[in-house]
């Protein structure tokens, strides 16, 4: 089949690398892919896309997504008179814009069998939904579970009506939705993430040089924003340094908006030795292969792979208790130690327990490698093989 997945940029970050990683499988199964990436100017990805897959840049904005402005109708009062409006001008904008689209990209003049919103965003699931790209199914891809996306906007549940579609990292809080499945002919089925990082190549030179470096230490891998909250893991550490007098270093990989602030508030805390900021990175397998604990300091997850990359290099993992995903991979402490969002009081102690008892965390780092066998993709490939015979 001719499948088209669209990205709303392809920038490094998880939802990017996961989506590589599905190309990857689509291409084994046998279909013929083409990437499209509506933010051309976000690219860093596109240079891991096997060759044989077609790239499309693409410029379409989030400002041109008609439902985009349902969020207004949470504002205030005055949201119902707005929103309308928004929405009627939009629309016409699309109708202009989509036959220059058409014009000026030839892969838009062709025709696909499936065409998928991989990035979840409002603007792919639009350019999806609204048939930018002709194709016979339509798939939207939620990188958590369905309740999420409706909390930030109802926008989400608008666009899904036209996919009909959906495919999620967790069925939480869907029987809440059984009415909205039933009256929109809604097929979703729960499809968890491959994981493909244990195939990447070591450099054991860069491993060595990082635990001589930096010891036995704390890593996390996240963009530097709001929902990932390095905060939390940062005050852990000095609270790990403070009350039990245990001198670790963390390590952050990535890069985002919150960096300098961050920075910042790491001189304040006068722990610039202990925190240190590596910057984005593509060859992440080092930092798994030489650390010694994972910490996890998110508020809100999908299905954070992160914690799945973690465990496949045998790392005990202390997270924060951020729905769906976390309680999802972790099974009730069984597969590393979970705390309460925004408490690093509780996040320092389970990093102190990791690190002082060797027992618990042998039993933490067999469980995960148990827990991997879900998520491997031998194993996501056959459900997407079943999943893609029962579109809709």
């Amino acid at each position: 089949m001719k499948l088209a997945i669209v990205f709303d940029g392809l920038q490094i970050g998880g939802i990017e690398r996961v989506g590589i990683d599905y190309i990857r499988i689509f291409r084994n199964l046998g279909h013929d892919v083409t990437v499209f990436n509506l933010r051309p100017e976000l690219k860093a990805m596109e240079c891991s896309i096997d060759d044989s897959v077609r790239c499309a840049r693409i410029n379409f904005p989030r400002w041109l997504s008609p439902e985009r402005y349902a969020a207004i109708l949470k504002k205030a009062w005055w949201g119902k008179y707005i929103y309308p409006i928004a929405y009627i001008i939009t629309k016409l904008l699309n109708i202009l814009y989509k036959p220059l689209l058409v014009i000026r990209n030839k892969y838009l003049r062709e025709s696909y069998d499936i065409s998928i919103a991989f990035s979840g965003h409002i603007n792919d699931l639009t350019f999806v939904a609204d048939s930018y790209i002709k194709a016979k199914y339509k798939i939207a891809w939620l990188h958590g579970a369905l309740y999420g996306y409706v909390i930030i906007s109802p926008s989400f549940l608008l666009l899904y009506k036209k996919i009909k579609n959906l495919v999620s990292l967790s069925n939480m809080c869907d029987t809440e939705f059984f009415r909205f499945f039933r009256e929109n002919s809604i097929n979703k089925k729960r499809i968890y993430n491959p994981i493909y990082i244990a195939e990447c190549e070591i450099d054991t030179h860069l491993v060595e040089q990082l635990k001589s470096k930096y010891g036995d230490f704390c890593l996390m891998v996240a963009r530097f924003a709001d929902d990932k909250d390095q905060k939390t893991a940062i005050d852990a550490v000095c609270i790990l340094n403070k009350k039990y007098h245990f001198n670790k270093k963390l390590l952050l990989v990535g890069d985002g908006k919150n960096k300098k602030q961050l920075e910042i508030y790491v001189k304040k805390k006068k722990m610039s030795d202990n925190i240190i900021f590596m910057g984005s990175r593509v060859d992440v397998q080092n930092f798994y292969s030489a650390a010694s604990v994972y910490v996890h300091s998110s508020p809100l997850e999908g299905l954070p792979t992160v914690l799945l990359e973690a465990m496949t290099y045998h790392l005990p993992i202390a997270a924060t208790d951020s729905i769906p995903g976390v309680p999802e991979i972790l099974q009730n402490n069984k597969c590393g130690l979970i705390s309460e969002v925004f408490d690093p009081e509780m996040l320092a102690d389970n990093i102190y327990k990791i690190y002082t008892d060797k027992e618990l965390a042998n039993n933490l780092i067999a469980n995960g490698t148990k827990k991997l066998n879900e998520f491997s993709p031998e194993f996501v490939q056959q459900q997407i093989e079943h999943f893609f015979n029962n579109l809709v």
